[in-house]
């Protein structure tokens, strides 16, 4: 497939046509020549690591994920949604860039695979929250069946931090950036307050309403995800 016209044009033209493309029903037979601009607009952003790409085409196709994401009852939490979608563009990246984005020569392709990725989260979101579902009940039933003295609820309480740290930091390193995962270990393992880390650290932090956003939207992110109230 030749793409020579959108692989030469500006990256404003690409993206204008991409849009154009998507807002016309185009007929089968010719979308694979006319919707190259889409594909293009994908390549930049996977294959050359443009970054104004990766913004144009997540604002470009964030409604489809969305719609994708109806089945799970997104309609009626905003906040889950944006969560929702935020996952499936980090596994849509995780999975398609570098050289692993020339094997979908098609937009078709490629928006196939992000529809695969949209799967996954769901099916991820869903054992989640089974888990946490069972483990709930788990709790309610020892509750009521159990006395237990001091001495056993402290174990018990011991034991279930391990377990939800452990379910915590495999969440942080599949879906967290490097810098959130910084402000978790000087937040709130080495129990650090936000002028502290901006003053031990300054080139990264350069400033304390900074950490402090990082950190409310990173809190808000786990308990979205693992229905936990982290401190």
């Amino acid at each position: 497939m030749q793409r020579p016209n959108h692989q030469q044009a500006a990256l404003d033209q690409v993206i204008e046509e991409c849009r154009r493309d998507q807002a016309q029903p185009q007929a089968p037979s010719v979308q694979a020549v006319e919707r190259t601009a889409c594909w293009e607009l994908f390549r930049r952003w996977l294959l050359l690591q443009n970054q104004a790409a990766a913004t144009a085409a997540v604002q470009q196709f964030e409604k489809l994920v969305a719609y994708w994401l109806k089945p799970f009852g997104t309609e009626r939490d905003a906040d889950l949604r944006m969560d929702l979608v935020s996952d499936v563009w980090l596994l849509f990246v995780k999975y398609l860039s570098g050289e692993r984005f020339n094997r979908f020569q098609s937009l078709d392709g490629v928006l196939l695979y992000l529809k695969k990725c949209t799967i996954t989260v769901i099916k991820n979101a869903q054992r989640r929250q089974q888990r946490e579902q069972l483990f709930q009940q788990q709790m309610a039933i020892y509750a009521t069946n159990l006395a237990l003295t001091p001495a056993e609820s402290a174990i018990v309480q011991r034991l279930d931090d391990q377990e939800r740290l452990k379910m915590l930091l495999t969440w942080l390193a599949a879906h967290a950036t490097p810098q959130e995962r910084r402000i978790f270990t000087l937040s709130f393992l080495q129990k650090l307050k936000p002028q502290q880390i901006v003053a031990q650290f300054p080139d990264e932090f350069s400033h304390v309403e900074m950490v402090r956003q990082i950190k409310e939207n990173l809190l808000k992110r786990i308990r979205r995800a693992l229905g936990g109230s982290e401190g």
